[in-house]
């Protein structure tokens, strides 16, 4: 049994609120509405909206595999990233005009308006060192190529965690001297102009394991550990059993717990009170004596 008070305090203080269109100023098409930069490419969809940069609709559909607008949840199987504002989807669509656009990849269904768009696409996704003054020429084959280039040649490394759970482009990840990286881990990273605060990555005890964030600490709980349904909510709504064994044992020890072989099999078959115990034992077991 593990009680993961401190988790869930700061998740119910984090968690971001659910954010509609009344709450967005679609009128501004100089600032993306989810990042705040300066928009110097839009992205087009199904719905017309000109709202979200290059940038994030990119991360969106490449990283995120997520084919909705950000703000009407339309899928838009083809996205035009476009720098003229009096484009539209109309437009787009249109068979001589589309034969004109750039593309680099069919399935995130990407295209672009001119080739000065389409490298600005194409540099979010490239393999480059990330130490100022290193080659920005050279690309790399693969992630872990790069990753050994840092570390060989600048003692530099990404954070596994970051790289398996912020889901952002390489070139939006964090670099961190190899000597520091359990700071980072144990206390996070602050934030500034240009970057979120990073919070120190969750622990799993049961499964001895980090999680990028709360969320996902807490759907790794919620998929492979289990909580008491008998305990009260609101003082043991953060406690967790690495598995039905182990919660199994907190029933006998904590509550009433059918003894009969085949309610065992079926599990969670435990009780409050001994009376509501007895009343099952009554009726599914044909006993006598209350147990």
């Amino acid at each position: 049994m593990v009680e993961y008070n401190k988790f869930g305090a700061s998740a119910a203080a984090r968690r971001v609120s659910d954010v509609t269109t009344e709450d967005l100023d679609l009128t501004d098409k100089e600032h993306c509405i989810l990042c705040f930069n300066d928009m110097k490419y839009f992205a087009l969809g199904k719905c017309n909206h000109k709202n979200v940069c290059h940038t994030c609709i990119l991360r969106l559909r490449f990283i995120m595999k997520d084919m909705k607008c950000p703000i009407c949840k339309t899928v838009s199987e083809e996205v035009l990233i476009a720098e003229s504002e009096s484009l539209n989807y109309e437009q787009f669509q249109k068979g001589e005009f589309k034969k004109k656009l750039l593309t680099d990849n069919e399935d995130a269904k990407i295209y672009y308006e001119n080739a000065k768009v389409k490298a600005a696409g194409e540099y979010l996704r490239q393999l480059q060192c990330l130490v100022y003054k290193c080659n920005p020429s050279h690309q790399f084959s693969s992630q872990e190529a790069l990753k050994s280039h840092l570390e060989r040649d600048h003692q530099k490394t990404f954070c596994k965690i970051c790289l398996k759970g912020r889901l952002v482009f390489i070139k939006e990840q964090r670099l961190y001297n190899i000597n520091f990286l359990r700071a980072h881990i144990d206390h996070g990273d602050p934030g500034n102009e240009k970057q979120a605060e990073i919070l120190p990555h969750p622990w799993c005890d049961f499964c001895e394991e980090y999680f990028f964030n709360d969320q996902q600490f807490y759907d790794h709980l919620s998929r492979q550990h289990l909580t008491c349904h008998l305990c009260p909510p609101n003082q043991y709504k953060n406690v967790y059993y690495s598995s039905y064994p182990s919660l199994e044992n907190h029933f006998s020890k904590s509550h009433h717990l059918c003894p009969y072989e085949n309610c065992k099999l079926k599990c969670y078959v435990a009780f409050r009170t001994s009376d509501e115990l007895g009343a099952h034992v009554d009726i599914e077991h044909k006993a006598s004596v209350r147990v």
